[in-house]
């Protein structure tokens, strides 16, 4: 029997079956797997958490928690506990499981915990990352602002971080009067998924680790002293402890904002006992998730020298850390070494799944230290590499897993033994324990298993195709349901977001329902894209809606070509980057019978000022600025509204900070103004990325019934 009419169709509501095993982490000798478990709950709207341990001898598997919120779990240094993070007290906590005992037990802390816990080489500390009012009640917001303005703000900052929970004896400032009042100084004043920034920053804290929970877990009072070791209206992040554990390195940028330095950060250290912080590392970029070496020789950091801004490919690099950052002045780029230069694909990355549990692990050393283990994205598949340190030369870099797969995280144990979460274009993630020179690969978890057997999942058909400048650019293309050879097909072109994103061999759901309906879809990765170095990625600066736009109708022609797509049939979607393209698509060319835009960009001259990365976008990736508009408005869909043909479905998540829901009303008003076919759906409560199940599934309903009334009809 043919294997696609052995199972059935992806509907909508199969979002809600698929199960999202994810963030491995061995215990230090390899015994024991902890790991995250996610499912979408539908009567609850969100996705809940929990966490797993897995016994890697005998197999068995069982649940640890339940609570819902769960999740970044991390071993001691001896793998007698399990530090973990839960708002199951209300706000996010750190809680603690003892292998052997019963009930996880509460650290409490003063502030709400911001980042996975960190523990100390010696095992008797933690460092984390909380959100902490950098202003003192005296601080003058502005010249001119009125007296005890600072109090205002203070209430402010307490409010993010603690809702309405405020603790008793926090300052709660002018709270009537005030009534949320917020005042706005600097151009970087808000965050897509954050919100208003405000006077809050994130600093580094390291608290001890008592040797048992207290008389009550869920006592107020009982909050274990954290001593906060960065201070200043700065964010501090990805702190890491020194072997000796004397030291945290992390990454900052202790400096006013600036345009020019939006992507930069420096690399410092931080003396834990007296608190005093030096740059260790003066960087060009952005210099992230600093790791120390075992033996304390190397620093592994992933970043770039900003020599494209942020279309520059991110890498793995190392700084020598001998005396464990006591140097009198900072190293610099010229004393880094670029480590994946030569492989010229980008570190740390991900490749879009809708049903994976994407904690993405960028890198990490190897127990012995000779090597680092890092994930780089190579032409749509996301694999996992290592760079062995030379005594004497460069580092080598080898892959360890390769292939047509999606890694989204891994870890290794003292004994060698590595477990890798991955799925593919057919397969959804579970977790591996993977052995490199003996070559094989088995599965540890089965979680997905039961919905694998029962629906059809189209794989993914690699479609090479040639572009503007004879250049070969990628697609892949999913067959609808039931295809037959010689009969042609309506297609649905999907355009990625970015455009320093890229599709790959992952499942995304919300497209196999459309080729479980019939329809033919096909995925580009356009100039710009990552995944095939940095020559292609930057080649769109400048360039939006120009070559990338002539590369995705090269795929068209190519699956017309093939004999597949019907070329009077013929759709386009895709959000964020993919809904600037399908906006600017059916302005440019009558070539698509319907279009299904969401979390525009249609205006680039409003959007500099709206969104809360429009001023580098703008500076950066168009080349104009509000007094200058004439590029953004040559590269604004709202511009050429009148020559649209095609009716527009537009959807928007209406929090969005980085494409504004502004955006999508522009486009709006511009297509209804001339009587032209057009709908706006609006999504309350969301940021950029969706995360709303019912959200997600209204829109895959949406876009089933939309494509079918103008392809099918």
């Amino acid at each position: 029997m043919n294997r696609a009419v052995s199972k059935r169709p992806v509907t909508p509501d199969d979002l809600f079956s698929f199960v999202k095993p994810g963030d491995p982490q061995l215990s230090p000798d390899g015994s024991f797997l902890a790991y995250v478990v996610q499912r979408l709950d539908r009567d609850k709207n969100r996705s809940l958490s929990c966490l797993h341990l897995l016994d890697m001898e005998s197999g068995q598997d069982r649940q640890l928690t339940s609570m819902g919120t769960d999740r970044s779990p991390r071993w001691s240094p001896d793998g007698k506990r399990l530090a973990f993070l839960s708002d199951r007290s209300g706000e996010s906590q750190i809680w603690i499981f003892s292998l052997g005992s019963g009930e996880p037990w509460r650290l409490a802390t003063e502030w709400p915990v911001a980042s996975p816990v960190v523990w100390s080489p010696q095992g008797d500390r933690l460092a984390f990352v909380s959100k902490e009012l950098s202003r003192s009640e005296d601080w003058e917001p502005y010249a001119g602002a009125p007296p005890q303005d600072g109090k205002r703000a203070q209430h402010n900052a307490l409010k993010q971080i603690f809702g309405d929970n405020i603790p008793q004896g926090r300052s709660q400032g002018e709270t009537v009067a005030a009534g949320g009042v917020k005042v706005v100084t600097e151009m970087f004043y808000r965050l897509d998924g954050v919100g208003y920034l405000g006077d809050v920053n994130k600093q580094v804290f390291v608290v001890d680790v008592p040797a048992g929970p207290p008389a009550d877990v869920y006592d107020e009072s009982l909050f274990q002293p954290a001593v906060q070791i960065t201070f200043g209206p700065y964010d501090h992040e990805s702190p890491a402890w020194s072997p000796d554990g004397q030291h945290i390195i992390l990454s900052a940028r202790r400096e006013p904002f600036c345009v020019e330095t939006f992507y930069r950060q420096d690399l410092w250290v931080v003396d834990v006992t007296g608190r005093e912080m030096r740059k260790f590392y003066k960087s060009p970029g952005p210099a992230a998730n600093p790791l120390w070496s075992p033996d304390g020789r190397w620093v592994a950091f992933t970043g770039h020298d900003s020599r494209y801004r942020g279309s520059t490919t991110t890498g793995l690099w190392l700084l020598p850390a001998a005396g464990e950052g006591e140097t009198a002045t900072p190293f610099e780029l010229d004393h880094a070494i670029h480590v994946t230069a030569e492989l010229d694909r980008p570190v740390g990355t991900s490749i879009w799944s809708d049903v994976a549990n994407q904690t993405t692990t960028s890198h990490r050393w190897s127990p012995r230290g000779d090597k680092v283990l890092f994930t780089a994205a190579d032409q749509g598949a996301l694999c996992l590499y290592e760079a062995r340190i030379q005594q004497d030369g460069p580092a080598v870099v080898e892959p360890v897993l390769h292939g047509k797969i999606n890694i989204n995280g891994f870890s290794v144990a003292a004994n060698g033994r590595l477990v890798v979460q991955f799925g593919d274009d057919t397969r959804a993630d579970e977790l591996y324990i993977v052995n490199p020179r003996e070559g094989y690969t088995r599965p540890l978890t089965h979680h997905n298993d039961h919905i694998m057997e029962e629906i059809y999942i189209a794989p993914s058909q690699q479609v090479l195709f040639i572009g503007p400048d004879d250049w070969e650019i990628e697609g892949w293309l999913l067959k609808p349901l039931a295809y037959e050879e010689g009969t042609r097909y309506p297609l649905v072109v999907a355009v990625h977001g970015g455009p320093h994103a890229q599709y790959g061999y992952a499942i995304l759901h919300w497209l196999q329902v459309l080729a479980s309906a019939g329809y033919a879809v096909l995925l580009t990765n356009p100039r710009g894209s990552q995944s095939y170095g940095q020559d292609f990625a930057r080649a769109v600066i400048g360039d939006w809606g120009g070559k990338d736009l002539q590369d995705i109708l090269a795929g068209v022609d190519e699956v017309i070509a093939m004999g597949i797509a019907d070329p009077e049939r013929v759709a386009i979607t895709g959000t964020s980057y993919g809904g600037f393209m399908s906006c600017w698509a059916v302005t440019q060319t009558d070539r698509f019978r319907a279009a299904m835009p969401g979390n525009v960009l249609s205006n680039m001259h409003s959007f500099y000022g709206t969104s809360d990365a429009g001023f580098s976008l703008g500076d950066h990736h168009v080349g104009g600025k509000p007094w200058e508009p004439d590029a953004l408005l040559e590269k604004s869909a709202v511009r050429f509204a009148d020559r649209v043909t095609a009716p527009v479905l537009l959807f928007h998540c209406e929090d969005d900070m980085r494409c504004p829901v502004e955006q999508t009303e522009e486009f709006f008003v511009a297509l209804r103004r001339q009587d032209k076919e057009a709908v706006m759906i609006r999504y309350p409560g969301e940021f950029h990325g969706m995360g709303k199940p019912l959200h997600w599934l209204d829109r895959n309903r949406r876009a089933l019934a939309w494509f079918g009334h103008h392809l099918k009809a």
